[in-house]
């Protein structure tokens, strides 16, 4: 199979998998909640972390196409900042969006590109934590060697990454707040945003990567 023929077929399948999001979140019924709780459980991890005080910056994706996908993004950012402001005294120092559009758009959700990654490490390298609702892509040694130079403290809310087993055991990243990996079994009905995200999500540590897979298919 040919060059052409493998970017094709991957354009097909992210427009596809957009025009599902676009009915998902544009229909009658969009639901929304999900990534409210998991925007929720992100602020309660955060918050958790840096017992309670410091300066973070967070990073949000900005769509330069597919601004149908906003809605959720608004939705995790709106819940975050309303749980971290409740009880917490942690500082969200910026709110900074970086653009994601394909090829970033993986099948794994959205990530920043490699360089991205690297350049927003260093940028906020002084801040308590960098949130992101941002992937990590695949790094380079190099990539990973100068991340962990700016000792930038990530906590990454988004899909399950092929390399987030390594980054975590590497310091890459310090929490994977990830839909969970595992099948729960059926449970009633969410009646409050902590019961939807410990139905569907979970907080993942370089302690609890023995249990982690080493990719999500």
């Amino acid at each position: 199979m040919n060059r052409k023929i493998i970017s094709a077929v991957a354009i097909v399948v992210i427009l596809v998998s957009v025009a599902a999001l676009h009915s998902s979140l544009n229909g009658p019924t969009a639901d929304l909640e999900p990534y409210a709780a998991w925007g929720w459980g992100t602020a309660e991890a955060t918050a958790k972390l840096l017992n309670n005080q410091g300066e973070i910056a967070v990073i949000y994706p900005r769509f330069t196409h597919y601004k149908i996908m906003n809605p959720r993004i608004k939705a995790q950012l709106d819940s975050f900042k309303k749980a971290l402001g409740k009880e917490s005294r942690i500082a969200i120092a910026i709110i900074e969006p970086a653009t994601v559009d394909p090829p970033s758009m993986t099948k794994v959700g959205l990530c920043f590109s490699a360089d991205q990654f690297e350049a927003i490490s260093k940028k906020h390298s002084k801040a308590s934590a960098i949130v992101s609702f941002v992937g990590i892509p695949p790094l380079t040694e190099g990539n990973i060697r100068a991340v962990k130079e700016h000792g930038a403290k990530w906590v990454v809310a988004s899909d399950y990454g092929p390399d987030y087993k390594k980054f975590l055991e590497r310091r890459v990243m310090t929490l994977a707040v990830v839909p969970r990996t595992t099948e729960t079994l059926e449970l009633p009905k969410a009646r409050t945003l902590q019961e939807r995200f410990d139905q569907e999500y979970e907080v993942m540590t370089a302690d609890k990567t023995p249990e982690l897979p080493q990719v999500i298919r």
